[in-house]
C-alpha cells in the first residue's frame, strides 16, 4: 500500500485493532518476530501444569496439539469412549 514489500517479511499490525487502517500501524518483521508479538493471552496455556480435571501434564498423559499446546491424554480417552457409547446407543435406537 505504501511501498514495496521487502521479500521474506511480513506484516505484522501493531495496535489490534482489526478494523484499524491506518499504514502507520503497520511494520515488516520475520514471521518468528511477529508471531512472538502475538496476543499474550494464549501464552499461559503453554505454561499450565494440570488440565481442567486435575490430571497432571507430564510424563504419558501429555499430549501436545501442533500448535504445542499441552492436552491430556486421560481425559481424551475419556471423551472419546463417551462419544463411541453414545453413537453405539444412537446407531441402536435408529436400528
Amino acid at each position: 500500500m505504501v511501498g514495496p514489500r521487502t521479500p521474506g517479511l511480513v506484516i505484522d499490525h501493531l495496535c489490534f485493532n482489526r478494523l484499524c487502517q491506518n499504514p502507520a500501524h503497520l511494520e515488516e518483521v520475520t514471521q518468528g518476530e511477529n508471531a512472538r508479538r502475538g496476543r499474550v493471552r494464549r501464552k499461559p496455556q503453554k505454561r499450565k501444569t494440570h488440565c481442567p480435571k486435575g490430571h497432571p501434564y507430564s510424563g504419558d498423559n501429555l499430549l501436545l496439539t501442533k500448535q504445542g499446546y499441552p492436552y491430556c491424554r486421560e481425559c481424551n480417552r475419556a471423551n472419546a469412549l463417551r462419544y463411541a457409547r453414545q453413537k453405539r446407543s444412537e446407531r441402536r435406537l435408529a436400528d
